[in-house]
């Protein structure tokens, strides 16, 4: 009867930790792959449980270990700081000129997109002094709170050089020259950094990638910055022809 019992516990647990469609996953699943917190404005200061982590935009990776037992431990890493209770915690947001941020976060709002990044968008509230709103230095608000990207550049054949720029059809951005990147394959997670650009005028942005291999002729591919950061990522592949 008492392992009846333990069969029929552990089988409702996993119901309740399953996709909406409908499939059952595991604990280790309903552990988001990343926690990415983003904030307008940008710069600040990010608390988890009361631990401080760092400054928005912040990613915070899952990190999967096994230990001497052989059982897998699942954690959430950043610099110094280790999160391992998934269950539920508390975000705070600090800026000053602006009211604190909290929200409670449970389980339930990201184990049904067990394979996704959890991504939370805070908006801040300036605060109100004799009456007005206090005047603050917006100085960062020009980084979009959603210009984190993931960047995905692919060749055939690999070892490609990559270089990428900006090309604006707006004043407060700038056209910038070609700037050495790395090679393919090329896959990171890093915000735009773009001087000057807004989630009113990156529809006006668009951002120019280019590889170049000896003996190949050199490839270029252009990608709104507007819909890369709807999208959250700049992913592409490049079938490199021989000269």
């Amino acid at each position: 009867m008492n392992r009846i019992l333990g069969l029929f516990f552990g089988f409702l647990f996993l119901a309740l930790c399953s996709e909406m469609k409908g499939q059952v996953v595991s604990l280790q699943d309903c552990t988001p792959d990343a926690v990415v917190i983003v904030s307008q404005p940008s710069k600040a200061k990010v608390y988890i449980d009361g631990e401080y982590v760092g400054e928005t935009p912040l990613r915070i990776n899952k990190k999967v270990s096994t230990g001497n037992n052989g059982l897998s431990a699942v954690s959430l890493e950043y610099g110094d700081f280790h999160f391992k209770d998934f269950n539920n915690f508390i975000l705070v947001l600090e800026k000053d000129g602006y009211e604190d941020y909290s929200k409670s976060i449970f389980r339930g709002d990201y184990c049904a997109s067990a394979t996704e990044a959890l991504k939370l968008s805070c908006t801040l509230t300036p605060k109100v002094v004799s009456g007005s709103i206090h005047q603050v230095d917006n100085s960062n608000s020009e980084i979009s709170a959603d210009n984190i990207i993931r960047w995905s550049v692919q060749s055939s054949p690999s070892g490609a050089r990559i270089f990428w720029r900006v090309i604006s059809n707006t004043q407060e951005v700038k056209n910038t020259n070609e700037t050495y990147l790395t090679n393919t394959p090329y896959e990171e997670t890093r915000p735009f950094n773009i001087k000057g650009l807004t989630c009113e005028n990156s529809n006006e942005v668009t951002v120019e990638i280019k590889v170049t291999k000896k003996g190949y002729a050199d490839q270029v591919k252009r990608f709104n910055v507007r819909q890369a950061m709807d999208q959250q990522e700049i992913n592409t592949f490049f079938e490199l022809v021989a000269e």
